[in-house]
């Protein structure tokens, strides 16, 4: 993609009943007409950044070089919770700093973020006169996206950190010791767990997850191989193990939710 033909992504937990999406849209095309504006979703689980962070994760490398991340579910707005923006090879992303990047931050393998400092005279300049304490997506999060989509670059706009927060996330053959968690449920109830597969390939040595009370140990190819009525396991697309059922809401048979501990059976 071309420097005239910039790509902001856009991450929010905003819903689409009200005017904040557009809001957020009007901003990025103001500053530049000729910005490429593409959603990722907008349906992420209000004030839940540990969703978001594994949306953002899933999607990023389905994106072209130098797409600019805006991710947005932001309980802590108006707070002095800080803006972070981090460079990979690849591409920016600019989140607020609640563990939305965690994923992208250990997968790239990022060294540092810059931290934005508000009281920059070129982050002034960047920003509305007036800056509301309760829509940052609007009026700090949009301006900084465009800016960083028409290729100015991060370490303008704040002061570096090193990433040294982050721990393993997921459960691999490097980490095995990683605690089983639950990233995400998505809407067809599929129940996405942080066991990372090999090549979309069922992990070696592991025979099953208990979920509670319940032991899940069915493996199965595709969706529609699995029994009527019986929770499977599956090596999902994004490269991690999901427990399904066919054509139903596993995470409602299951009673579900992210919070929810797993443990990993082993052979």
């Amino acid at each position: 993609m071309s420097r005239t033909q910039p790509l902001v992504a856009l991450l929010t937990d905003f819903g689409l009943s009200d005017h904040y999406v557009a809001s957020m849209k009007g901003v990025l095309h103001s500053i530049s007409p000729s910005l490429h504006v593409v959603d990722i979703s907008h349906e992420v689980e209000a004030h839940n950044p540990a969703r978001a962070a594994y949306a953002i994760w899933a999607s990023y490398r389905s994106f072209p070089k130098r797409t600019v991340f805006a991710c947005v579910v932001d309980p802590g707005v108006g707070t002095s919770r800080e803006i972070v923006i981090a460079q990979t090879s690849q591409h920016v992303f600019v989140a607020p700093q609640n563990g939305i990047l965690d994923l992208v931050l250990w997968s790239e393998k990022v060294n540092t973020v810059t931290v934005v400092q508000f009281e920059s005279k070129r982050v002034r300049t960047m920003l509305p006169p007036l800056v509301s304490n309760s829509f940052h997506g609007r009026d700090v999060f949009a301006p900084l996206a465009a800016h960083l989509a028409m290729g100015i670059a991060p370490r303008y706009l704040g002061t570096k950190r090193l990433v040294d927060w982050v721990q393993a996330p997921f459960v691999d053959e490097s980490h095995p010791s990683v605690k089983a968690s639950i990233l995400s449920i998505d809407r067809f109830g599929n129940i996405i767990t942080n066991v990372a597969c090999v090549r979309f390939q069922r992990p070696p040595g592991l025979i099953g997850i208990k979920l509670g009370s319940k032991r899940i140990a069915r493996w199965i190819e595709n969706y529609d191989s699995a029994p009527p009525d019986v929770s499977c396991l599956i090596a999902g697309s994004s490269g991690l193990v999901e427990i399904v059922m066919k054509r139903r809401n596993a995470a409602a048979a299951l009673e579900a939710n992210q919070l929810d501990s797993l443990e990993i059976i082993r052979q």
